[in-house]
């Protein structure tokens, strides 16, 4: 797999802290942990029944891109773009895709986790991003807009104020 490529836009970003032994690389797709409200690659959120009701729970807590990388060693803050109108490349499984096509993370294989650097095809209320372009012979890489539950701006169902 590729690493994801910020393209264009505006980027928005926010720190917030690591635990110990968390990894990311730069472009992973970040959730914010429940208790704590430190920053967690998506892969490390619990599979709750099926890949669209984890995408559902990742939906719930996603942040947005991560800019910086972290070994598991580090517990310093690191730099998440939240933009709705930064357009990232990333990987999604072979296929076509409509323009504004929902997307959620992509399940990794038979496990029961997710990836935190490749997406699929998600129903809107599970979708973290939105196809930015029409790909009508099959792509394995994607044009695409994130949403982040923590940014009004964004188009995802869970971002709200209070």
């Amino acid at each position: 797999m590729a690493q994801p490529l910020y393209r264009t836009g505006q980027v928005e970003l926010v720190r917030s802290g690591v635990l110990a032994a968390t990894v990311f690389t730069k472009g992973d797709m970040v959730a914010m942990s429940g208790s704590d409200a430190n920053f967690i690659p998506v892969s490390t959120v619990q599979w709750d029944t099926d890949l669209a009701t984890t995408q559902a729970a990742i939906a719930d807590v996603f942040v947005g891109i991560t800019w910086d990388k972290s070994s598991s060693t580090d517990t310093d803050a690191i730099n998440v773009d939240m933009s709705a109108d930064s357009v990232y490349e990333f990987d999604v499984p072979s296929g076509t895709f409509t323009l504004g096509q929902s997307l959620g993370p992509d399940q990794d294989g038979s496990n029961q986790s997710v990836l935190s650097n490749k997406l699929e095809g998600a129903v809107v209320a599970s979708s973290v991003a939105r196809s930015f372009e029409e790909a009508t012979s099959a792509v394995t890489r994607l044009l695409v807009k994130f949403s982040s539950a923590y940014n009004t701006s964004s188009s995802n169902a869970n971002a709200s104020m209070g």
